[in-house]
């Protein structure tokens, strides 16, 4: 991947790798927060750039963490030379933040996780399954059902509900990251009736997979639903800002 749509077929940089039963991929380059801005993404399969790692069912909750905390933390010229930690396990509030990083990684400008269909990649066709979806198979069914959306309803109808909403079913999460997945789940309710005619003005979205993440989806909402959008975001920085001090209360850096 170069990007959530784009794909990197040839090239010298093309280091990334991914093993067998991967939920996707973190790049996560270098370690300091002078990295944080354009060093750190997430993908559904292999960055074509490597410096990162598979994100598996095992290290999720770490993957997602470690994101968040060098997402939330912008660079200046007291900061940018620090150095990540190990954070604290043991706080009573980690749970809490790796709960809300869940949130916060569903829906970051740099959240590059896609579905993507008939991939050509070396004479060969793939499928990109977005395993960071955290809506039901059942839920998008209905809404195609429901706007006579054919082509999202098939891709939907042999498939399976993916890792990220089993995830949520069985977390709690703070009210402000509750209400920004309220919202998104809203948003892509009232947004369905748009998703053919933004399929037909841009094919290369995949929009009608049922399993489109944010980096998809971003487009068609800030396009038909510019007023809304803006609520949702305004509602995702008062999670990031929620989240923020507690980069340095778990020890992910030094204050």
């Amino acid at each position: 991947m170069k990007s959530g749509l784009r794909i990197k077929t040839d090239g010298k940089t093309m280091s990334g790798r991914i093993v067998p039963g991967a939920l996707g991929y973190i790049f996560n380059g270098g370690n300091n927060v002078d990295s944080n801005s354009i060093n750190v993404a997430l993908f559904t399969s292999c960055y074509a750039m490597g410096h990162g790692v598979s994100i598996l069912e095992s290290n999720y909750e770490r993957c997602v963490a470690m994101f968040a905390a060098r997402k939330l933390i912008e660079k200046n010229w007291i900061n940018s030379k620090d150095e990540y930690l190990a954070p604290d396990e043991s706080n009573p509030d980690f749970e809490e933040f790796v709960n809300d990083s869940v949130i916060f990684s569903l829906f970051h400008s740099a959240s590059n996780q896609s579905s993507l269909r008939n991939v050509e990649y070396k004479d060969k066709s793939w499928e990109i399954k977005n395993e960071f979806f955290w809506m039901s198979r059942e839920d998008i069914m209905n809404l195609a059902d429901e706007n006579d959306n054919e082509e999202c309803y098939e891709d939907a109808v042999t498939s399976q509900d993916r890792f990220v909403y089993k995830y949520l079913q069985n977390i709690t999460l703070s009210p402000e990251a509750q209400e920004v997945l309220n919202i998104a789940n809203n948003l892509v309710s009232i947004s369905f009736k748009f998703r053919e005619q933004f399929n037909s003005d841009y094919p290369e979205y995949q929009i009608n997979n049922w399993d489109c993440g944010y980096y998809q989806l971003k487009k068609l909402w800030s396009d038909y639903m510019p007023d809304e959008f803006r609520d949702f975001r305004l509602k995702y920085n008062k999670l990031a800002d929620k989240m923020r001090p507690m980069v340095y209360e778990l020890g992910f850096l030094k204050k």
